[in-house]
């Protein structure tokens, strides 16, 4: 399998690389990993000022079984600068992401 974001709000990601270009808004609500094995390590990057990728989001499953790990950025979510899996040592990571809305104030 290979990353799927073609759904509008649910992004099913497995393999490690580019996600969203640098310059891209990614708004994040949730992330929940479902790791293969025990120790397994999720890192999700987005560019700096510079371009380069940094960390966002890490993950790691229990070092003695593979329970299902997540982050919770409730409804207003995070603003990412693009979106690169860094690291997934195994299993598949589920990012529920939200569309951008304009505000009136």
């Amino acid at each position: 399998m290979s990353n799927d974001i073609t759904a509008p709000h649910l992004w099913v990601l497995d393999s490690a690389g580019v996600v969203k270009a640098a310059g891209t808004k990614v708004f994040v609500r949730m992330v929940v990993y479902g790791p293969a094995f025990a120790g397994d390590d999720l890192i999700l990057q987005e560019y700096d000022a510079g371009g380069s990728a940094k960390s966002a989001v890490i993950l790691k499953a229990s070092a003695s079984d593979v329970d299902w790990v997540y982050i919770d950025f409730g409804s207003e979510g995070i603003t990412l600068n693009g979106l690169v899996v860094g690291t997934i040592d195994g299993g598949t990571a589920y990012v529920y992401t939200r569309r951008a809305r304009s505000r009136v104030s």
